[in-house]
């Protein structure tokens, strides 16, 4: 598995670090390119990575589409929350998943559940997803970024 294949927590997807000049980077990009800004942060996007730049850095990369790229516990694109080992978290604050244990990790799934769960909880009532839905974005963010709130998932 070449390094454009890896998915380091909290540092790197592949060739695209955390901490890093963002030019340099977007220059690595391959495709077509479109930018969102999102307040003072850029966004650059192409058909499989998305770059986070702030103040000319970068502050977060995700895979999402067909992006061959996986954690070193096998976590990818289009598996299943029933195939992902560990425990699931979902963190209220920004609703996305995480993994237990696993700082600077995050990730979404096709159904968006993560804002119905966030619901759930502001009724006081427990996180409960399917083991059906499909992961479809995984994030790479600095660790001291991940959420004290994130609370236990339960599938179904």
């Amino acid at each position: 598995m070449g390094d454009e294949l890896h998915i380091i927590p909290g540092r790197s997807i592949g060739p695209f670090r955390l901490g890093e000049p963002g030019e340099p980077q977007v220059a690595l990009l391959e495709g077509e390119r479109t930018v969102e800004m999102r307040g003072a942060m850029r966004v650059v996007l192409t058909r499989d990575v998305s770059l986070f730049i702030e103040d000319g850095v970068v502050t977060q990369v995700g895979i999402h589409e067909e992006h061959p790229a996986c954690t070193a516990e096998g976590l990818r694109l289009g598996m299943t929350l029933g195939q992902v080992q560990g425990r699931l978290l979902v963190d209220p604050v920004d609703e996305v998943l995480l993994l237990e244990g696993v700082a600077g990790l995050c990730f979404s799934t096709d159904e968006g559940l993560e804002h119905a769960a966030t619901a759930n909880l502001e009724r006081g009532e427990p996180v409960v997803l399917s083991r059906k839905d499909r992961i479809t974005w995984i994030g790479v963010i600095p660790p001291e970024n991940d959420s004290p709130e994130a609370v236990p998932v339960r599938l179904m």
